[in-house]
């Protein structure tokens, strides 16, 4: 520490933890970006933090990444970037619409999950709130692609119908096939069994929307960057989109194990313990707070199972790309592979 006071900070690493090689580090990451504390920030307010955070980056950062700043200086750095890690496309740096922001994942799933869990079973609520949970993952998907890869209007609006009912049709066919299945069956096993078929269901639906999606990237390509420069090298490419979807398809499948299997631990010692209300609102206000634990576990571990920003070798990718990275050098690219 200096004599002002300042410290020696990594302003590029300024999170300090391995997000390339370390599923731990991108586990608790990302659990900092969910807390719901910074999804309550207005667009002006991203934007401000976006070029208050570049500007002292420009202005304090030398050639290792590093800059001399004050401990307040640093922690609301830190801050600041973290509020923009759960709300900003890194692609295009535009504001994530609300409900789409890693911050607001939780509270999201609350306003679903609440009026899903205390509604009358009827099929037109289900199917209504399966439209509105799949409307939900759409936003997220589309919030959180790469968008290097252009899209109209049609694209969208064909990708959101098309997903949407691919999922709703993937996700009720196997919930019904579930009751047939494990009609009049009770006990430990039948409860598991039923939390394997409900998770498998999830991931199969949530993979279709994720990758009907996201096809406009694998049709059209995305940019890739030079790590070191951030230069854009080349045309886009497929071969790069389509390995970021089917990352995000199979981090999906993982990262909704946590919600099936610690919310129904959570149930089951709260009813060992004599403590389950019998009601439905008081006994449904219970299960809430289990999905709750197992929504905030769910998040990191699927946006942490690859590294978002991720790394691709030169000689794997389109002949017209290689050329361009080997006339400067280049023998690794990056791309975003999207949440």
């Amino acid at each position: 520490m200096t004599q002002d006071n300042r410290i020696k900070f990594n302003l590029k690493n300024w999170h300090g933890k391995d997000l390339k090689n370390s599923w731990a580090g991108r586990y608790t990451y990302f659990f900092a970006i969910c807390n719901p504390e910074k999804c309550f920030k207005s667009t002006g307010d991203i934007q401000k933090m976006n070029e208050e955070t570049k500007a002292l980056y420009k202005e304090r950062v030398d050639a290792d990444g590093c800059g001399m700043l004050t401990q307040q200086e640093i922690d609301d750095y830190k801050y600041k970037k973290y509020v923009l890690a759960a709300s900003i496309n890194p692609d295009n740096e535009e504001t994530v619409m609300w409900p789409a922001r890693v911050s607001s994942f939780i509270p999201t799933n609350y306003m679903i999950i609440a009026p899903m869990l205390l509604s009358a079973p009827t099929i037109f609520n289900t199917v209504f709130w399966q439209w509105v949970n799949f409307t939900y993952i759409a936003s997220l998907n589309y919030g959180n692609r790469n968008a290097s890869a252009p899209q109209t209007n049609s694209d969208i609006a064909k990708s959101y119908v098309l997903a949407t009912i691919a999922a709703m049709t993937l996700a009720l066919s196997m919930r019904v096939a579930s009751d047939k299945m494990l009609a009049g069956k009770t006990g430990i096993m039948a409860t598991l069994s039923t939390n394997i078929i409900a998770c498998t269901a999830t991931a199969v639906a949530g993979g279709a929307n994720v990758y009907i999606f996201r096809k406009p990237e694998m049709d059209k390509g995305i940019s890739l960057k030079d790590e070191k420069t951030g230069d854009i090298i080349g045309p886009r490419s497929r071969i790069a989109a389509n390995e970021a979807v089917e990352r995000t398809v199979k981090s999906r499948a993982f990262g909704c194990l946590p919600l099936f299997f610690i919310s129904p631990a959570w149930n089951a010692a709260v009813t060992a313990a004599g403590a389950m209300p019998k009601s439905k609102v008081p006994r449904t206000m219970v299960e809430l707070i289990g999905i709750g634990f197992g929504l905030l576990a769910t998040m990191p571990a699927n946006a942490g199972f690859y590294p978002q920003i991720c790394d691709i070798e030169v000689s794997r990718l389109e002949p017209e790309i290689q050329e361009a990275a080997k006339a400067r050098g280049i023998t690794s690219l990056q791309y975003n592979k999207g949440l």
